[in-house]
């Protein structure tokens, strides 16, 4: 196969693994594993309709910003499955930051027409919400499970791999994928069983 049709292969691929992984998702809140929360996943789902166009415009490739629509509607997907499974409606200092740089990324791409600003602002609005994941995690790393996370970061893995494939000097390409997977690999580390045994048992069982 020619570059060009392996970058089509590896951004679909990632757009599934992405869908994939927010399913899992769904599938935990489905089965009231889980208590999504209708607020935070509606800020998210905004901030992904917002990452669509930004992304889209700085990029000018629809091959490499192809997995914005995969996390755009998912976040809705869950946004809707919340409500449906009447979870909670906590509106946080982190829902606020979010759905507050979103609209400033919306404002300068469309009043200031500034694709690169846009979605630079969208790197910070969608580090916000890993944070309380995260000191969460610290505090307790039953909070998540790691499988679903790793699936999600495969597919941002994916998301990098073709954004050097296409490689066409823009940094700001890698920013909001690369956030994702860093988030991510954070979780996945606090949420890992080698972590949980370091937290059930801190001493190690050679000195009990």
């Amino acid at each position: 196969m020619n570059p060009d049709t392996v970058s089509k292969v590896i951004s679909n691929t990632a757009f599934s693994v992405i869908c994939f992984a927010h399913l899992m998702f769904v599938w935990k809140a489905l089965r009231n594993q889980t208590k999504p929360n209708a607020i935070s996943w509606g800020a998210w789902a905004f901030a992904g309709i917002i990452n669509v166009f930004s992304y889209h415009a700085m990029s000018g490739d629809p091959v490499v910003a192809l997995w914005t629509k995969a996390l755009a509607a998912m976040s809705g997907l869950m946004f809707i499955c919340a409500i449906l499974k009447k979870g909670s409606y906590r509106f946080t200092v982190s829902e606020f930051a979010l759905l507050t740089l979103s609209i400033m990324a919306a404002l300068i791409l469309y009043v200031f027409h500034d694709a690169r600003g846009a979605s630079l602002i969208m790197v910070l609005a969608l580090a916000i919400p890993f944070i309380p994941v995260i000191k969460g995690l610290m505090k307790n790393p039953e909070n998540e499970s790691m499988f679903s996370w790793i699936v999600l970061d495969a597919g941002y893995a994916l998301v990098l791999i073709n954004v050097f494939l296409r490689w066409t000097g823009e940094w700001g390409n890698v920013a909001v994928p690369a956030l994702c997977f860093f988030g991510n690999a954070c979780v996945i580390w606090l949420s890992s069983e080698a972590r949980k045994k370091v937290i059930h048992n801190p001493k190690g069982d050679d000195q009990k």
